[in-house]
């Protein structure tokens, strides 16, 4: 009995030590709730509340249409209804629904919430840097060391969805971001956003009078992406995800489809693709090129590059990439290498795809070179060749053909 009363003893501290350190993790932020209605509430508007607030307090917003530009400098909660019945859309047209420059270090937290605009009828130059903050014509911007979490949150209708910069975080989910006309997220600067359980999404058609350089997300500078069961879908975006600089992302149980090509990697970026697919891109669905690198497992890739070499998996200059144990199956070629770039292919399958593995050279290519400084390793992979496996089999599985694959390269 008296091990068991001390026992419980530490129990009781243990547990207002947790209350102490984490009181927003059981709702116990100690700040007054603000209401928000058209009649009978606190506030008629979201921003006198934003202003009345102290930092830590709560607003919640009933069901309507807000015509707003909301700012936010001090640690709030904004919840609303749900995005369907709480809906904020800009009163200035050509400045961020939601603006959180982030000059201190606050914490904000929207729920249940949609940000909406109009599309445009006329195309525009991707809106982005220091001299934009605060006038862009996006969902909601966060800079500096501010701090967002996102819930249950859709954003439509909008040039860019999320604009991220400065030393700003994000964390995101069950959120929609949908018809963005240049972009439905932006990072640049370092910031670090984790996106998860959420869709990116567009109904727009190549032909429309939206800038034609469009991306589910874009990455410049430093940033840095975690992204888990979300989807970049249906877009016909230039790109679904590009990663720029010395960006970095992490994307695990990713649905890629219908962009016109799926992650492309420049400079000096990372990628680490796991257990995901990419599907139906008309042109590559991996593309590395300068100093690149990226790590593909557990993953399937088809249908991409159909009925061309651009490749499911495009790999040039000095870029590198591994695969383990991924799927490419019915895409025009599975993987293209060229310059010097470094591929590690173990225990991949590469089925029903054109070409196999193909080099940059000639006879491979009309005008490329004759000798490949390609470095190609790895073991165990599975590429029947279509004479010796009619139903699943590549028309050329590898080429060239007299080119020095590595020894048990190929199962």
């Amino acid at each position: 009995m008296k091990h068991w009363g001390l026992a419980r003893l530490a129990l009781v501290i243990g547990l207002i030590s947790v209350l102490i350190h984490f009181p927003q993790a059981l709702g116990l932020q100690g700040g007054c709730t603000w209401t928000v209605c058209a009649q009978g509430c606190d506030f008629a508007t979201i921003q006198q509340a934003i202003e009345a607030a102290h930092p830590g307090d709560t607003i919640k917003i009933e069901a309507g249409l807000y015509t707003e530009n909301l700012v936010i400098t001090k640690d709030l909660s904004l919840i609303g209804v749900g995005p369907k019945q709480t809906v904020v859309k800009a009163l200035t047209s050509d400045k961020p629904i939601l603006y959180v420059p982030g000059d201190n270090k606050v914490r904000i937290s929207i729920h249940g919430m949609a940000f909406a605009g109009i599309p445009r009828s006329m195309a525009s130059p991707l809106c982005s840097g220091p001299e934009n903050y605060g006038q862009c014509p996006v969902g909601i911007e966060v800079g500096g060391e501010a701090a967002l979490t996102l819930r249950w949150v859709h954003l439509e209708d909008l040039p860019g969805g999320i604009w991220g910069h400065g030393n700003s975080t994000a964390r995101v989910s069950y959120t929609e971001i949908r018809n963005p006309g240049w972009y439905g997220l932006l990072l640049e600067g370092t910031a670090d956003f984790t996106i998860g359980d959420s869709v990116i999404n567009s109904s727009l058609n190549p032909g429309s009078d939206y800038t034609p350089e469009r991306y589910g997300v874009l990455m410049r500078g430093d940033a840095r992406l975690w992204m888990g069961a979300t989807s970049i879908t249906s877009n016909y975006n230039l790109v679904a995800i590009k990663l720029e600089s010395q960006t970095q992302a992490t994307i695990e149980f990713g649905q890629i489809e219908r962009n016109r090509e799926g992650i492309r990697l420049h400079d000096d970026a990372r990628a680490t693709i796991l257990n995901s697919a990419i599907m139906a891109s008309p042109g590559s669905g991996i593309y590395a090129q300068d100093r690149a690198q990226f790590a593909l497992n557990y993953s399937l890739l088809a249908l991409n590059s159909h009925g061309n070499a651009s490749g499911a998996v495009r790999v040039v200059h000095e870029s590198k990439a591994s695969l383990y144990k991924t799927n490419l199956i019915l895409n025009g070629a599975g993987i293209v290498a060229a310059d010097s770039a470094q591929v590690i292919l173990n225990y991949n399958r590469l089925l029903r795809n054109l070409w196999g593995v193909l080099l940059y050279v000639k006879p491979c290519f009309l005008f490329a070179p004759e000798q490949a400084k390609v470095t190609i390793l790895g073991q165990g992979n599975e590429i029947p060749a279509r004479k010796d496996n009619p139903e699943d089999g590549n028309i050329e599985p590898l080429c060239p053909p007299d080119y020095p694959w590595p020894p048990g390269f190929r199962k």
